[in-house]
């Protein structure tokens, strides 16, 4: 004869959060849904002011804002021998302020990056180095 062990839904806390061994937990959400509503063929999207004057840019416009954040991309960052050698012994995120610092990013726009939730700052450096950790016209083999 087997036992079956009966389960409990976790019981919710005042604020919504469940409860679990008795220890609140955080309220889960529901991811937000993305909608793109069509602009008329008329009506374009604001152009976006570059402090960085005629250099190609990389604009990332963060979950929930509508003022983007403009680095300019990574491939206009003159990156010698040295500076790599500088940074090497660095963790990530001191490497990203060295990066930061060379690309010739103005500190109000490094700390709007540095104020963000951890998974958009993550998205924000993951899109700025694609194209440094990412060599392109370099694909893995393909199966035998």
């Amino acid at each position: 004869m087997t036992a079956s062990v009966k389960r409990k839904a976790p019981r919710k806390a005042a604020n919504g959060s469940a409860v679990t061994n008795g220890t609140p937990q955080a309220a889960l959400r529901e991811p937000e849904e993305f909608v793109s509503t069509p602009k008329a063929e008329d009506e374009q999207a604001p152009a976006v002011e570059s402090p960085y004057g005629d250099k190609q840019t990389y604009t990332f416009t963060p979950i929930g804002s509508d003022i983007p954040i403009v680095f300019p991309h990574i491939s206009t960052v003159e990156a010698d021998a040295h500076f790599f050698w500088k940074i090497y012994q660095m963790n990530e995120m001191f490497q990203a302020f060295e990066w930061m610092n060379k690309a010739g990013v103005p500190m109000f726009i490094q700390e709007r990056v540095m104020l963000l939730p951890d998974a958009e700052k993550q998205r924000f450096f993951a899109g700025w180095f694609s194209a440094v950790v990412t060599p392109q016209g370099v694909a893995p083999p393909g199966e035998s």
